[in-house]
């Protein structure tokens, strides 16, 4: 066996490993209810009481910025749809949008959060992003990220994929195949492509819909994706990567730790052409030690950083879990994953120049690179 052939067998172990370390650590913090977990949230974000965005046709998004921080809602109901074999699908659907009601402490069933629940969503449109789970993860899983995009502006809606953790099933799930890398093609995982693309269907066909609480509140034009491990695949695949997997609705994709792999063995990385972002962290063993060679084969507007000291979980519940939403972005990961991700988003959806910070040096980071100079397509 040659070297080349070794070191390539020894790479795969290692992101086998790793995805199923990881869907041992996402079933354990799904079921971890903390001591405390009855306290109260010790802090809460500003309230600003603020007027609602501008509600006219052109939705001045610097105007918008400017109304910063909203007050964060909250939103559980099912999803139904039919699935690719034209079965229905009865799925959990989770919702996070600037709200017009004041925020309260809020259990989730393990994270103490801080949203306005039920709360009607704020006047005027407001830009949309689409989340997509880790493989045994679930719509709920990155709470803390959620509700910091909605106290953004922006409508965060996540549904859960058939793999989620806690879905009822009739049979169990079978992991991503990470030794077969050359297997893999635009038919793996298109439940997931289908179920987002769905999704995104009913999002926009709420905001047509007379007396919805979502009619008129979406800007259909400004849609963002972010997904985190299996759910980065996911994205990539509808940025392009697969090329059968575009929705041309898709104007930004954010990757989490992103499995993209099997994109560097078959997919087409020139055929994305919408802003990507790309974040890992140096104890994300298997994954993002191999991103920067993805990322150098994108041509699209793009941006990469490497958290210092963080694992594949820090873009989950699990940096929350025993403090609150709110009180976890006091560290300095959190912080750094929310700050860059609206950041990102704000340049390339909103029209807002956010140059300044996503090309400044920050030491912060482990590693970082930018490109964003090329024309947006």
């Amino acid at each position: 066996m040659s070297n080349a052939h070794t070191a390539i067998s020894s790479s795969r172990r290692i992101v086998a490993g790793t995805l199923l370390l990881v869907m041992v650590t996402m079933a354990a913090i799904m079921h971890v209810v903390a001591d405390d977990s009855q306290a109260p949230a010790s802090s809460q974000p500003a309230d600003t009481n603020a007027s609602p965005p501008p509600t006219d046709e052109s939705n001045d998004y610097q105007a918008y910025i400017a109304l910063r921080p909203f007050r964060a809602g909250y939103r559980r109901q099912e999803f139904e749809y039919a699935a690719l074999d034209g079965s229905m699908l009865r799925r959990q659907l989770d919702l996070w949008y600037p709200a017009d009601e004041r925020e309260a402490a809020y259990l989730y069933l393990y994270q103490r959060g801080q949203v306005a629940v039920d709360a009607d969503v704020a006047e005027g449109k407001h830009p949309l992003v689409l989340f997509s789970h880790g493989f045994m993860g679930a719509s709920d899983q990155s709470i803390y990220i959620m509700e910091a995009l909605a106290r953004a502006g922006y409508i965060v809606a996540a549904v859960n994929h058939n793999d989620a953790l806690l879905n009822q099933r009739d049979q169990s799930v079978v992991p991503p195949r990470a030794f077969d890398l050359d297997e893999w093609n635009d038919m793996m995982y298109a439940d997931r492509r289908h179920d987002v693309v769905m999704l995104l269907d009913e999002l926009l066909a709420w905001n047509e819909t007379s007396d919805h609480r979502f009619e008129g509140r979406i800007d259909p034009e400004e849609i963002g994706a972010i997904g985190h491990s299996l759910g980065g695949y996911t994205v990539m695949g509808l940025a392009g990567a697969w090329p059968s997997w575009r929705d041309e609705r898709i104007k930004v994709a954010i990757l989490y730790s992103p499995f993209v792999h099997p994109f560097r063995e078959n997919g087409d990385l020139g055929s994305v052409t919408i802003p990507v972002m790309m974040q890992g962290a140096t104890f994300d063993i298997g994954i993002s030690q191999y991103l920067l060679s993805i990322y150098r084969r994108l041509e699209c507007p793009r941006h990469y950083l490497i958290l210092e000291g963080a694992t594949h979980l820090v873009w989950t519940n699990l940096v929350s879990v025993r403090s609150t939403t709110v009180d976890c972005l006091e560290e300095e990961n959190p912080c750094l994953i929310v700050e860059y991700s609206i950041a990102f988003l704000d340049h390339f959806l909103l029209g807002q120049d956010r140059s300044e910070m996503l090309e400044a040096d920050e030491p912060r980071l482990h590693d970082w690179a930018a490109h964003l100079d090329v024309e947006r397509q």
